[in-house]
């Protein structure tokens, strides 16, 4: 097995760290049916936000059927009902929150490095 270098190393614990923080935040219950979850998903998707990769804000808990459906439905009409729920259910000003990071990272854009990662995992150990 190939060793990982320390940029692939902090961002596994990273992302373990985010899944945790969400499981404390929203329990384990899809915020769409209530049902058990099997994950949490990056509403803004990790490689289109540097930074929501990490944000807790961005983590919701699918069951794994929604979860396939919001990546992979051939219907836009279930990755669209889905969607809403989960807005409905966070609100306007997390709503407000999300697309204002999506601003943020538009206008900050680049190379998420080491000294960003040890920051990242120093708020989400600040979480748990």
């Amino acid at each position: 097995m190939k060793k990982l270098t320390h940029k692939q190393t902090l961002e596994k614990e990273a992302i373990e760290l985010w899944k945790q923080a969400c499981l404390e935040r929203y329990g384990d219950r899809s915020e769409v049916s209530g049902q058990p979850i099997s994950t949490f998903h990056h509403f803004i998707p990790r490689s289109r936000n540097g930074l929501l990769k990490y944000d807790v804000e961005n983590g919701v808990g699918l069951t794994l059927e929604e979860h396939y459906d919001i990546h992979f439905s051939p219907n836009p009409v279930v990755i669209h009902d889905l969607v809403e729920a989960i807005e409905r259910k966070r609100g306007k000003e997390w709503r407000k929150y999300i697309d204002q990071k999506q601003e943020e990272n538009r206008n900050i854009g680049g190379y998420k490095g080491i000294k960003w990662l040890e920051e990242r995992i120093k708020i989400l150990q600040e979480l748990l």
